[in-house]
């Protein structure tokens, strides 16, 4: 059952496969589809940018010596845009020299196998790349949980103060003495209280709604919670 998981989850993520070599193209093309991806492959640069545009894979293995637009040409490209910022690509070439791999990592690669290589490895390179992108994604998903508690915390510790103010003056006009004729007798300074309180809640509302950057203090060991009065609206 595990396998056919890993299987499934394989044929969603889609792999751009950019070589000129007709050989070369087809055992990976192949081997890759045997491992469960969705694969498309692109004969030069040019078309490899198109199909990153069109297609949007989910990683790209991208030859450096190819027709019409060199890989490395093709990488700043991708790099360039919002999405291809983030898009796992790797090199792969004939030149096995340490200054072409930096250069290649220099780029904004994230990996280069060169030439001859062997399908384990790329295979094993790809489910790298893979993994390393869920990882991000859950430290992702941590960190905005983080953020929603901090947020939370911070709404209970600046709200209730006004909240509890306003509870008790509204308490004290409820328990007031009655006049003798029945009339409740409400002290407009317990009104006027009792509405600063309100005011002073529902601004801080409207500045945690508005909050754009935070900065986190400190509450109890162990407890952070964003502070307020130094948020921003600016993003």
């Amino acid at each position: 059952m595990e396998g056919t998981m890993d299987t499934e989850t394989r044929e969603r993520r889609k792999v751009l496969v950019a070589e000129d070599d007709p050989f070369t193209q087809e055992l990976l093309v192949m081997e890759l589809r045997d491992a469960g991806y969705e694969v498309a492959a692109a004969p030069d640069g040019k078309r490899a940018l198109e199909m990153v545009r069109d297609w949007a894979p989910d990683l790209v293995l991208l030859d450096i010596m190819m027709p019409e637009l060199d890989g490395l040409s093709v990488l700043r490209e991708i790099r360039s845009t919002e999405r291809g910022a983030s898009l796992p690509v790797i090199l792969i070439s004939a030149r096995n020299a340490m200054d072409d791999k930096l250069t290649g990592l220099a780029e904004g690669a994230n990996d280069y196998l060169t030439k001859p290589f062997d399908m384990r490895e790329v295979l094993a390179r790809v489910a790298l790349q893979f993994r390393m992108k869920e990882l991000e994604a859950k430290a992702l998903e941590v960190e905005r949980l983080r953020a929603v508690l901090e947020m939370a915390g911070a709404a209970a510790h600046e709200l209730s103060q006004p909240i509890t103010g306003a509870l008790g003056h509204i308490y004290l006009m409820l328990n007031t003495e009655d006049a003798p004729d029945g009339r409740k007798l409400v002290s407009v300074e317990d009104l006027r209280a009792a509405e600063s309180c309100l005011r002073r809640a529902r601004e801080t509302l409207l500045k945690m709604q508005s909050i754009r950057r935070y900065s986190v203090t400190e509450y109890r060991e162990g407890i952070r919670i964003v502070d307020i009065n130094r948020a921003s609206d600016a993003e």
